[in-house]
């Protein structure tokens, strides 16, 4: 199976990994960059040895999006894997050989609708949907090899300080990797007259199917958790009217 991780909200939105359901004027371009680290994100374990098939990868996204209407949205997210590393496993006969270097991932193209409520009310209502271009090399770990699409629905509102959003969606994959259930969810407070925001987020993925990985005639592998849960707590500052700098850290809660 292949690895990959991306930030799900466009550029502008709120929070760090969960789309916002308000999209805010009209014609005003916003664009991003994001590091993003993960550690030890695909692992195999067989008896007690456990083996980083990908022990680490530190990708860059540049994107950006454009409101139209006060009332949709245009996006589009480019990751770039800097730097990716392994141990290059041999398991039961089968060899996983792990990422090496620089690579690039699958360009997403992203539209957003707000079907009700006012952009910054206290709820909001909006459907949008990725699609995912297959730039990347197939074969690689920082992207899908084929084709795939994002629709998600999407709630959310801001009551003062505090605001959040909550997305439900699909992720459906024209690869071998099996399609998924996506539940994300997020909650900042604002503070200092807009200057900080902190908070959490959550996300969760389940696949539609839970097939064997890789079977052989003498091994079966499977998943050890068909679930993927992460957690994020995210803070940010906007030093400038036209700036936003943030950090975020936190754990993956399970081994899906």
């Amino acid at each position: 199976s292949r690895f990959l991780r991306a930030g799900r909200d466009a550029s502008g939105d709120g929070l760090f990994g969960v789309p916002s359901s308000s999209v805010g004027g009209h014609l005003i371009p916003r664009g991003r960059a994001v590091v993003d680290f993960n550690l030890r994100p695909l692992s195999i374990q067989s008896g007690d040895t456990r083996s980083e098939i990908v022990s680490q990868q530190t990708y860059l996204h540049l994107g950006a999006s454009l409101p139209l209407f006060n009332r949709a949205l245009v996006s589009f997210d480019m990751p770039f894997a800097l730097a990716q590393s392994g141990d290059s496993p041999t398991v039961a006969g089968v060899a996983f050989p792990s990422p090496a270097g620089a690579d690039v991932g699958d360009l997403r193209l992203g539209a957003r609708v707000r079907l009700f409520g006012e952009d910054t009310g206290q709820f909001q209502a909006a459907a949008g949907a990725y699609f995912y271009v297959p730039t990347g090399p197939d074969g690689s770990y920082a992207a899908d090899g084929a084709i795939r699409g994002e629709p998600h629905l999407i709630v959310g509102g801001r009551v003062k300080q505090f605001f959040y959003n909550v997305s439900l969606g699909t992720t459906l994959r024209a690869s071998e990797r099996p399609s998924a259930f996506d539940l994300r969810a997020g909650a900042a407070m604002v503070l200092k007259d807009g200057f900080v925001q902190v908070g959490p987020e959550f996300t969760l993925s389940a696949p539609f199917s839970k097939d064997i990985l890789l079977q052989t005639a003498t091994t079966k592998m499977y998943a050890a958790s068909s679930v993927a849960a992460e957690l994020l707590i995210g803070a940010k500052i906007r030093p400038l009217p036209f700036l936003v700098v943030g950090a975020g850290a936190g754990p993956g809660l399970t081994q899906g």
